[in-house]
């Protein structure tokens, strides 16, 4: 085995499949080790119209629905085996795909909605439930207080899953459970053979998607920077007219640019009959991450704010034509990066690169979790991303958990409306602060891209 391609262990019965990880998904290993960093929880509450059905949310009929999801991708059901502590490998056995081994599946009751959200939140932030024996669980929370409602969370390593995949999760377990039993069999070779890392596919043609829906997705992607670029200059201006900040860092920070970076769905450069044959929507890891940079924030007609001023508005601060050359500017290095012949090939670079900071980070958190590190100077650190985030895939049912110091925002349309929500290093941004911050980007929406409809611009925590 001598690259992340499958093959059948000899003389073993139930038959057992192994490939290396590929180059993004041992990043995202060594992310996990620290303390499942980067894991993906999904939510959604479900409701039965028929509340004599007792049967629909029961542990026979979830437990079925799991274990088809399992065999429908298989990663679900797979765990790491480490050798050398350095080759890093998935197992996929059949047998662990028809059963449910210990964690797998939890049933738990809550009295109230608070309730479910500090479960939820424990999970997140609590200690990791996932391992490398088990990178996938479901939890049922059965709520007492609606007898017709259940909450489910489907709690995935990032290291078998991205924002395209945990759209496919939880859609596909919704239409399982709902549905009558099927008699379909799948292929675990075959589904198999969709679950490889991009390391392996050749690059392909883009795939065919809707040309209205890309213009728009991709309009989202080149303004969602912007929009926090100047939500973060009203964040700033606040902070300086009423005295929370010195001269010295003001003048820093108005001089600053903007730096950011997210992850991409890879899937469209890929393979096209890998794509074509399920690729586009299977579960597991094919993404890249690109970066961008704008210049110094905005400020507009207000470039001489004094300490006493009022707060600029967005108008003040970035006029339309300017937002628009600024949303123009991050069209420019996308298409430079993601037009670039060998973009899959730099993108998978980039990884490699990384690899060894996390695998460093992973392996000495235990160490020095309990030693605070020193307080850097403002004007030393350098360089410094503004945040992280993406618009690729549906994030109003997910919670991340963050990796160090970063700050997360992401963007989805949902029914006509565009979704906000942000993640944080709690250790790291105070929590008023990010809120008062996301408000501004959810404001910016509203009166860049909202056209006065603040109803289609939601924003959550």
């Amino acid at each position: 085995m001598t690259e992340a391609i499958w093959s059948v262990r000899p003389n073993i019965l139930p038959r057992t499949f192994e490939r290396l990880l590929g180059r993004n998904e041992l990043g995202f290993y060594w992310d996990s080790q620290f303390n499942g960093t980067a894991d993906t929880l999904q939510t959604a509450i479900i409701e039965k119209l028929d509340l004599l059905d007792q049967d629909l949310f029961g542990v026979e009929n979830i437990s079925k629905a799991w274990g088809t999801l399992k065999r429908q991708f298989p990663l679900l059901g797979s765990r790491l085996e480490v050798q050398g502590g350095e080759r890093v490998s998935f197992v996929v056995a059949e047998d662990r795909l028809e059963h449910s081994g210990p964690g797998e599946i939890s049933f738990e009751t809550v009295t109230t909605l608070a309730e479910a959200h500090a479960y939820v939140d424990e999970v997140v932030n609590g200690k990791r439930p996932l391992s490398d024996n088990l990178l996938a669980r479901i939890v049922v929370l059965a709520r007492t207080d609606q007898l017709n409602q259940v909450h489910v969370l489907i709690h995935v390593a990032h290291l078998i899953t991205d924002g395209v995949g945990n759209t496919t999760i939880l859609r596909s377990f919704l239409d399982i459970l709902s549905s009558p039993p099927s008699k379909k069999q799948w292929d675990i070779e075959q589904r198999l053979s969709l679950a490889i890392p991009p390391d392996v596919l050749a690059p392909g043609n883009k795939a065919a998607q809707n040309r209205a829906r890309l213009r728009w997705h991709r309009s989202i992607g080149h303004a969602l920077p912007v929009l926090a670029q100047v939500a973060l200059a009203r964040v700033l201006c606040r902070r300086y007219i009423h005295g929370g900040m010195s001269e010295e860092e003001w003048n820093y920070r108005r001089r600053e640019p903007t730096l950011t970076g997210g992850p991409i769905n890879l899937r469209p450069f890929l393979d096209r009959q890998w794509y074509q044959e399920g690729g586009s929507t299977n579960v597991s890891l094919v993404i890249g991450f690109f970066h961008y940079k704008l210049p110094f924030i905005p400020l507009g007609s207000a470039a001489n704010l004094a300490v006493g001023d009022d707060l600029p508005s967005f108008q003040q601060l970035l006029s339309l034509p300017r937002f628009l050359h600024r949303s123009r500017i991050i069209g420019k290095q996308a298409k430079h990066q993601f037009e670039h012949p060998l973009f899959t090939y730099i993108a998978g670079t980039r990884t490699t690169a990384s690899i060894a900071k996390f695998k460093e980070v992973g392996q000495s958190w235990k160490e020095k979790q309990n030693s605070p590190a020193a307080e850097i100077p403002v004007v030393e650190q350098s360089p410094v991303f503004a945040h992280g985030g993406s618009s690729m895939g549906d994030t109003s049912g997910v919670k991340l958990h963050c990796r160090p110091a970063e700050l997360y925002l992401g963007a989805s349309t949902v029914q006509q409306k565009l979704h906000l929500s942000v993640f944080w290093d709690k250790n790291v941004y105070d929590e008023n602060l990010v809120t008062e911050w996301l408000n501004e980007v959810r404001e910016a929406a509203y009166v860049f891209l909202g056209g006065g409809v603040m109803s289609q611009v939601q924003a959550r925590l």
